[in-house]
């Protein structure tokens, strides 16, 4: 009886240290293997992306197998939103879930669900003037220098045979969704001040659109900040249901 006893507890001992050192294989292994994945994920949905980090983490690891995620972190730079390259986007999320089929499959990223989905966008003075120039402002008479809380939109205009010098001063403000609009508070024209109608018809033009993959970043634009030489557009993923 002892005999069989003792077989039995060395049976359990072995078979606990097992599922122990897989669990703990499991733990220090399976973060990385996603982590990966998850880079050539963003690399197909976003195309040519430089990724600084890409942490992810869960406890226990095993449930990032069905998509599962506790927190993620990821720095990515120079990543195309249509015509705007962004300089800079750092994402946060907590409480994850991944369609990890898709991503298995090589099919990009996709968040199915979130507790949190944070994001900040970093955008360069000089990838915004090559943004507006692409679709509002090919022949690249203005130009757009961003100081602290404000941006001012300099350069001349050919008005019957003669340049004038133009200078318009004005602020970026959250448009809804994620369109970042600029809003012109006075346009000088030769340091005369021009009509208000004429803020009316900068205003419909001059709007940045971030054009979100909403399959891999599902977030809405929800505040923003202009320091020297760069527009910080912060998102978070809408709540269920807006």
């Amino acid at each position: 009886m002892k005999g069989l006893l003792l077989r039995w507890t060395r049976r359990f001992i072995v078979m606990f240290a097992l599922a122990l050192g897989i669990l703990v294989a499991t733990q220090l292994l399976l973060p990385g293997i996603i982590e990966n994945r998850l880079v050539e994920g963003l690399r197909r949905s976003f195309g040519d992306v430089k990724i600084i980090r890409a942490e992810v983490s869960a406890y226990p690891a095993y449930q990032m197998l069905s998509g599962k995620i506790d927190s993620v972190n990821l720095d990515l730079r120079r990543v195309a939103f249509g015509d705007l390259v962004v300089d800079a986007v750092l994402l946060d999320g907590r409480n994850i879930k991944l369609d990890m089929g898709r991503l298995v499959a090589g099919e990009g990223v996709r968040v199915t669900d979130a507790d949190l989905l944070r994001g900040t966008f970093v955008i360069a003075e000089d990838d915004l003037n090559e943004y507006f120039w692409k679709r509002f402002n090919q022949s690249r008479f203005f130009r757009v220098a961003l100081d602290r809380g404000r941006a001012v939109l300099t350069g001349n205009m050919n008005v019957l045979g003669r340049d004038l010098a133009v200078r318009v001063a004005g602020e970026f403000r959250v448009g809804g969704g994620t369109t970042v609009a600029f809003v012109p508070r006075e346009v000088k024209v030769e340091n005369t001040t021009v009509p208000p109608l004429f803020l009316d018809l900068i205003a419909k033009e001059w709007a940045v659109s971030l054009e979100l993959d909403q399959e891999a970043i599902p977030m809405i634009v929800e505040d923003l900040l202009v320091e020297d030489g760069q527009l910080f557009i912060y998102g978070r993923r809408p709540a269920a249901g807006s």
